[in-house]
Parts: structure tokens; sequence; C-alpha cells
């Protein structure tokens, strides 16, 4: 049985039925030391997956409900062979088995500790047993998918990619591989203070674009950010070429994502009262009130480009890559963004893209927070029918119809209210 590599190296084996025999094993000494804090203790990741080759470290997933239990119970796990790494966040705790100090060590194990009732746990379980219930879709995953490994944590590529230089920024945590983008972002950890580092330059699992055009396209990026810097954008650090790539530093935020493709943070949002959901649209406009003054206009803004912090409260924006000098030119015909949010010039080839469109974007953003986004009916909409009516006025098909600039529906909004 092949089983354990070196830190930083990339090699995959063909799948060996002994490693679910080593991860039974494992899964009983995890149980001996957690007893009642693990709710659920199931091998997981690549190893577990039947049809597949796969990095030959074990990968192990413990649900609990607090946190603040496991950490009781680190000095028995350490003196049972799982060794603590020394950071986690708010949904992520991870242990090692193996040789973690050396560099030239060789680990075999990843101990997942996760909540049970995060979205990460459901993702990793219900991933592995699709796989292992469609073969058609595990060797396909095999065929198209490169799984690599940083720092203990795993993510999809097309092939193989150099990221020793993330270790300037610190120690991954978290890795967000599914844009389309052509880019892939990290949690970046040095022990003290954390950052979001987003890269351009590797090959992506999900790009639409090149490697080049993606590296273009964030350098392109730069000064929209500086130009832009506002209390609710997600504030930039630095920008650099590295790793025959370019890079953007974030300041790291604590907030989630209320974007559809993130469902149980979407359902914790629209929770939330209509008074609270109402200061988080009223930043939104301030935001993109700031960006019609500074001369811009912003493409590809959708609920996916909104965040909160649920503990802080505070809103955050990201995701403004797109964003253009106004007046902007439709020259794709459909152009980038969620068609929920899209006015119809941002479908019509030539069409003229400004603060009117913007308008149509806002209106958009009032019938996601406070109705429905299908047919914009007054029946599903739950705040006044005054603030109905300026919502609705904003998404017309007529720009003739509609608010002529952000401050005019600023103004129109907070009267209805």
């Amino acid at each position: 049985m092949i089983l354990g590599m070196k830190r930083g190296a990339v090699e995959l084996a063909d799948h060996d039925p002994e490693w679910e025999q080593t991860a039974r094993e494992t899964i009983v000494r995890l149980w001996s030391v957690f007893g009642s804090v693990a709710k659920d203790i199931q091998h997981v990741g690549s190893t577990a997956i039947v049809h597949i080759k796969a990095k030959p470290i074990i990968d192990i997933a413990v649900a609990v409900d607090d946190f603040a239990e496991v950490e009781r119970l680190i000095p028995t796990l350490e003196s049972t062979g799982f060794v603590w790494r020394k950071w986690e966040n708010e949904q992520h705790m991870l242990f090692a088995i193996g040789d973690y100090v050396n560099p030239d060590g060789l680990v075999t194990h990843f101990i997942h500790v996760m909540k049970s009732d995060s979205e990460e746990w459901f993702n990793c379980i219900g991933f592995r047993d699709y796989l292992n219930a469609n073969i058609s879709a595990a060797k396909e995953s095999d065929k198209k998918y490169y799984i690599q490994w940083t720092d203990g944590v795993p993510y999809k590529l097309k092939a193989p990619f150099d990221f020793s230089f993330l270790s300037k920024y610190g120690k991954v945590f978290k890795v967000f591989d599914d844009q389309d983008s052509g880019n892939i972002c990290f949690g970046m950890t040095d022990g003290e203070n954390k950052c979001f580092v987003k890269f351009a330059g590797a090959p992506t699992a999900q790009a639409n674009v090149s490697t080049e055009e993606a590296i273009e396209r964030m350098k392109l990026t730069v000064p929209i950010y500086r130009d832009l810097a506002h209390p609710a954008l997600t504030r930039m650090i630095n920008a650099e070429a590295i790793g025959g790539g370019f890079v953007m530093v974030f300041e790291w935020n604590n907030a989630e994502c209320m974007g559809k493709q993130f469902p149980a943070s979407r359902k914790k949002f629209m929770e939330m009262t209509n008074d609270a959901r109402l200061r988080v649209f009223d930043e939104i406009l301030d935001f993109h009130a700031h960006v019609a003054e500074r001369g811009y206009v912003a493409i590809d803004f959708y609920d996916g480009s909104i965040m909160y912090d649920f503990n802080a409260g505070k809103t955050v924006l990201c995701d403004i890559e797109f964003y253009e000098k106004a007046p902007a030119k439709n020259n794709m015909g459909r152009m980038y963004g969620s068609s929920r949010f899209m006015s119809p010039e941002e479908f019509q080839l030539g069409a003229m893209i400004d603060e009117i469109t913007n308008v149509y974007t806002m209106g958009a953003a009032a019938f996601a927070f406070f109705g429905n986004e299908g047919d914009r009916c007054f029946e599903q909409w739950v705040l006044s029918k005054e603030l109905f009516d300026v919502a609705k006025k904003a998404v017309s098909g007529d720009r003739d119809q509609r608010q002529s600039s952000i401050k005019q529906f600023i103004v129109e909004w907070r009267t209805a209210k």
C-alpha cells in the first residue's frame, strides 16, 4: 500500500482498498478520544472514492457541535499521534498524522474537524457519496480535475501547479476553487493575521478563459479597486506579479456570501429582519452612488458580490473586476453577470451601459432582498407599496421610465421609507 507524502509533494496513486481499512482503524482511534464530542466520523476525500486516482493521504472528517470541547481534547489527541495544526478558522480545525514539523517528513492522514451543521461537512460527505454512486461522474472528475493540496487543504485544478510562493503570505486555511474567472482564491494566515489572496495564472478547474486572459484581467482590476475604495468594499492590501502569474491580496473578512451558490449563508441572510436587510441594501446603494460619482458603471454585480459579517453586523462588497469607466458599451451581446440582475441593454450588442443601467441593477437587488425575483409581483413583496413602486420603476424595460440616476433612486427609496 502506498500511503503518505512529503509536505508540498504532488503525486497520484491508483485506488487501494487498503486505504479504507486504514481509515476504519483511524476512525476507531478517533472515537476512543472524541467520545460523545463527535457526532459523526467518516472517511472522505479522494482516497474514499473508489473509481479515481488519489493523493495517498487519508482524510477523515469529524463532525462536532462545539470547537471549545475539541480544544479541551487537544492534549489527548496529540499524545495519541494526532498533531494539531497551530491554526484554525471558524469552520474547520485540522490535525495531522505523521512528521508535520520536518519539511521532509511524511504525512499520512489529515483529520478535518468541522461543525456538524456546516455546509463544508455536508459538501464533503455529499461529494464523496455522489462520486461513489456514479461511476461515470467519478471517472469524468478523475479525467477533468487534478486534486492538489497546500498546507493540508485540498483544491481542484486542471493540472499540477507550483504554489510554493504562497508561503510569503502565511499558511492556507481555506481555498475557493470554483470560479469561472480563471482565478483561485486562498484564505491565508501567519498565525496572527489573516488575508484573502486571489491569484491568476494557474490552470483552475472551472476557468472559461485562458491563464493569460485571467492575468491581464486581474492587472486591469487593480486601479478599479484603488479608484473605488469605500468602507463597504473589501480592502485591497497589495497587488504584485509572482509565481508566474499575478496576485491581489485583500483584508480578510469573516463574512458570508448571500449568493444562491451558498444556500446555507443565503438562508441565514434572508432570515434577518427586514430592518437589518434594509440597512445592508442602503450600504449597497451608497456604494453605487460612490461608483457613479467616481465615473464608473457597475457590471456583473449580483447577490454573489454581497457578503455579510453576522457577528460584526458589517456589509462587505467584493468582485468588482468588471466595473468600467462610464459610459461603457455592450461589445458582447450577452454580458457578464446573473440574468436576475441584468437590464435589457446588457443583452443587446452595441447598447450603452451607464448609470441608468445600474438603476435597473439596484431595483433588481431590491427584489432579491425583499420580493420575488421572478415575476416581481407585489403579492410577494415584504415591504410597503410605496417602496415596491420605487423598485418596480427601476426595473422597467424602458430606460426612459426608470429613475435617471442612482441618487434619484436613493431619494425616492428613502422618501418612501
